[in-house]
């Protein structure tokens, strides 16, 4: 049943409708009641709102003096978290929830998985900032009652001990995305660093190096240098003394500022090994994000498996991120994934409770900017239907 204001000359009524089918199946709409003109009525209906109130045991207008204020709670980011949330479903990995599943762990992996990969997007942090992000977000599809770093960490955990499980199913949901025809794999032999804190002990100097210990200090150098073949140390003489191998000496003038490409796959032609080798730049790009703005280091785990689940959470938020600035380029927007996130932060969550009545929750107003930003990451606006879990 509904409310319904009909009109009828100058006149306004107020009805009670309710919607029914009729033996063919075809929606009809009936009057209830009616409950008078529009512009007669007052304070009649307050017992009638009353009792409705009543009948679902929430406190009635009546008894709510004007000795309880209202009460507005802080206001949580919800934008950001929704349109990463919905990528997030769209992509499939709702799929882990299933492989979690069939293990029978106590808490939600899959849950607390996203939320980690989420906060590397919006916020990235150690697991200890995680928690205090999560204050500060309203979280939708989350039915989480708390989450305590020993969660995280168990979930991490997991992550590791059904590896295989979990490979299968991102690799999976990812298939559709990457080329069919994949024949070449690029490796990025860079390194992060880890976090921690050490003593280091005092260095004292000491004697000017004799020719041994020139020779051998030279000779370091010149292999860490990679000019081996160009210079050669004489380690036999007992005076420090080098000599210049000028053949390798001109190769490598004449090589230098060349690059040189070699592969292990033969049924390439070099046109097509130089193509390929171009789309490093695209690769090169993934560790960018990965080192900056997903911060994957520093690495604040001492466990090498722990370690293993930091990479592999930074690697499915690096999924969502290159969607992200997939959909933006195609939609001419000119702004980048942190840009598009730092802008969705603004549509927030808030949540007010009047006169002893139960919460009331609701999104703040979107502008014309934020509507576009959604069309162009091809998801919907956020609602309050939906379940948010306020952590």
């Amino acid at each position: 049943m509904f409310i319904k204001v009909t009109t009828s000359g100058p006149r306004r009524y107020v009805q009670i409708v309710e919607s029914y089918r009729d033996e063919a199946g075809r929606v009809k709409k009936r009057t209830v009641a009616t409950l008078g003109r529009a512009d007669q009525i007052s304070g009649e209906l307050d017992s009638v709102i009353d009792g409705l109130l009543k009948v679902t045991g929430r406190k009635p207008l009546s008894a709510a003096g004007t000795d309880s204020p209202a009460i507005f709670e802080s206001a949580r980011a919800l934008g950001n978290v929704w349109a990463l949330t919905e990528l997030w479903k769209e992509l499939g990995f709702l799929e882990l929830r299933r492989v979690f599943g069939r293990i029978r762990h106590t808490t939600d992996v899959e849950a607390l998985i996203r939320i980690m990969v989420l906060n590397r997007l919006c916020d990235p942090d150690s697991k200890l900032g995680v928690l205090r992000w999560l204050e500060t977000v309203a979280l939708p599809d989350m039915n989480v009652p708390g989450v305590t770093h020993q969660q995280l960490l168990s979930t991490m955990d997991a992550l590791m001990d059904h590896q295989d499980a979990v490979d299968a199913a991102v690799s999976g949901l990812l298939r559709p995305m990457v080329d069919q025809d994949l024949s070449v794999v690029f490796y990025d032999m860079t390194t992060i660093r880890a976090e921690g804190l050490t003593t280091q002990p005092d260095v004292k100097r000491g004697r000017k190096l004799s020719d041994s210990g020139a020779k051998a200090r030279f000779y370091h150098e010149v292999c860490e240098a990679r000019l081996g073949k160009i210079f050669r140390v004489n380690m036999p003489e007992e005076l420090f003394s080098f000599d210049v191998d000028e053949a390798a000496l001109q190769l490598a003038q004449m090589m230098d500022g060349k690059l040189l490409l070699v592969t292990n796959v033969p049924d390439m032609n070099p046109e097509q090994v130089i193509a390929r080798y171009k789309s490093l730049a695209d690769i090169e790009r993934g560790f960018k994000v990965l080192k900056s703005e997903l911060e994957i280091g520093p690495v604040y785990h001492r466990l090498p498996e722990r370690i293993r689940a930091h990479a592999f959470i930074c690697f499915m938020a690096l999924v969502l991120h290159r969607v992200m600035r997939r959909r933006l380029r195609a939609a001419n927007t000119g702004i980048t994934p942190e840009r598009a996130l730092q802008m969705l932060q603004h549509i927030q969550h808030h949540r007010v409770t009047l006169g002893g009545a139960a919460p009331l929750g609701g999104v703040s107003s979107m502008s014309h900017e934020h509507n576009d930003m959604f069309k162009a990451l091809k998801v919907k606006q956020p609602t309050v239907n939906r379940q948010l879990s306020l952590l």
